[in-house]
């Protein structure tokens, strides 16, 4: 084998290795959910229209703009600009080089006021030169602050030769460069307020393509008081209204879709759990709703029951959430059914059904896997409700809840399943740490395996 091929090996482990090692080191990218699902609770970001915090940029970014007349505004460059500055960049000898003469003029003027730069009144400035004789201003640059309310008139004229009839004519040799603050959209997130990034491409907050989440823009919360409080209603209900000053919109983050782990009542709005009866919070956006499943944020009222877990002997758990008396009559007609005709889950893993023969209830037992979800460890049972014996527990992988900033023990999480929900920063990043210190040490034994290697078929040329 040669050392080329060697070579390309060695270095494909290193780079295989390194990828592993920034992988493991970067965030989980939070999930998409579409609408109506149900959703563990969210947290909420805003998008906020502000001041760029990093400063001036130019246009044109890649030199200057060059004209021969021209009226010059910040706003030219972007709408949202409180004031700019502006450098007029003259020409460099070997422009005026064959001109009789060159005039740059330019006056500064006041918005909803007439000016021109052969106005007397108007803040005029004049540079003037003989072209053959004066060349101290040559390749100068010129620069003036322009407030919100202010703008320049400008123009470049040449006089070619002594002899030309037409005197001065216009030429595109002055460059200009824009100085200026933009407004940029910053997304701001609860979970990262000390590390808010402007939006890439928003300048002027425009958001193009930029934003194709369709939770944006929360409408209003239903059913829950909690989440009412904690979530920012947007201000503006349409995305364009970003662009302005101040201007923020809300979403929802960090969020993830769940599968409902309490047994929901008939109309998917209401669920129970420890003798109380939930209501699913509904979360109204722009892109569509979304229903809330948690008891930590979801409205509640008690009620005497569940299920049958929470119901002595000889008891149900009625469909209202009333603890009702059975009775154990075993005689049955026509006119008379068996109690337990519709059959009942037990909580012993049982479920129970009777059928009237010859007058009589006759009772069937069946074993199955799960009634209730609390009878599956860390998931939910799906009830088959046609065939209860194929009642099974489904359980809930943690990975889908994991890295949203909660420890949920409901859904199996725990230090081992999901650290970095459940451990502390200091341990979470530790445990990163020894993975890339273990990514390092093995790059370096295969480096210097390599180089022995290298040495032993190639006479002490380390890399061939």
């Amino acid at each position: 084998m040669n050392n080329g091929f060697n070579k390309k090996i060695f270095f494909g482990i290193i780079i295989i290795i390194l990828i592993t090692s920034i992988v493991l080191m970067s965030n989980n990218k939070l999930s998409v959910v579409d609408q109506g699902d149900y959703i563990s609770i969210p947290s909420y970001g805003t998008l906020t229209c502000e001041k760029s915090r990093s400063g001036p940029i130019y246009s044109p970014s890649n030199g200057y703009e060059y004209f021969s007349d021209k009226i010059i505004k910040c706003q030219d460059v972007a709408s949202l600009v409180d004031d700019c500055e502006v450098t007029f960049k003259m020409p460099d000898k070997s422009k005026v080089k064959g001109y009789e003469e060159a005039v740059f003029l330019y006056s500064i003027c006041r918005n909803g006021e007439y000016c021109d730069v052969y106005d007397e009144h108007a803040q005029q400035r004049i540079i003037l030169r003989n072209a053959w004789i004066n060349h101290d201003t040559l390749n100068d640059e010129i620069t003036e602050h322009l407030n919100n309310d202010q703008y320049i008139v400008a123009q470049y004229l040449v006089k070619k030769n002594a002899l030309a009839t037409n005197g001065y004519v216009g030429d595109k040799d002055i460059g200009l460069v824009y100085n200026f603050v933009p407004y940029k959209i910053y997304i701001h997130d609860q979970f990262s307020r000390n590390n808010e990034k402007p939006m890439t491409g928003s300048i002027d907050c425009s958001v193009k393509n930029n934003i194709k989440e369709a939770n944006l823009l929360i409408e209003g919360v239903i059913n829950s008081r909690k989440l009412s409080n904690d979530l920012e209603v947007s201000k503006y209900l349409d995305i364009n209204n970003l662009r302005q000053k101040g201007a923020s919109v809300s979403y929802l983050t960090h969020f993830v879709p769940t599968i409902p782990q309490y047994n929901l009542e008939d109309d998917g709005y209401k669920y129970c759990i420890d003798k109380k009866l939930y209501d699913v919070a509904v979360v109204k956006t722009l892109g569509g709703s979304y229903k809330i499943i948690d008891p930590s944020v979801n409205d509640f009222v008690n009620v005497e029951c569940c299920n049958n877990l929470e119901v002595p002997p000889g008891y149900s758990c009625s469909s209202n959430h009333k603890i009702v008396h059975v009775s154990q009559d075993t005689k049955c007609s026509v006119f008379k059914r068996c109690p337990y005709e519709n059959g009942i889950a037990t909580g012993d893993k049982k479920f129970l059904s009777q059928e009237c023969v010859s007058g009589e209830c006759v009772t069937k037992t069946i074993n199955v896997e799960c009634n209730f979800d609390s009878e599956c460890n860390g998931g939910f049972c799906d009830v088959n409700n046609d065939d209860p014996s194929k009642n099974k527990c489904v359980s809930i992988k943690p990975l889908d809840k994991c890295g949203n900033g909660y420890c949920e023990l409901s859904f199996g999480e725990n230090s081992q399943t999901c650290p970095k929900d459940c451990l502390p920063d200091s341990e979470v990043n530790n445990g990163l740490l020894t993975i890339v210190l273990v990514a390092v040490a093995v790059v370096l034994f295969l480096a210097v395996l390599f180089l022995a290697f290298g040495r032993s078929n190639n006479g002490g040329d380390l890399l061939g």
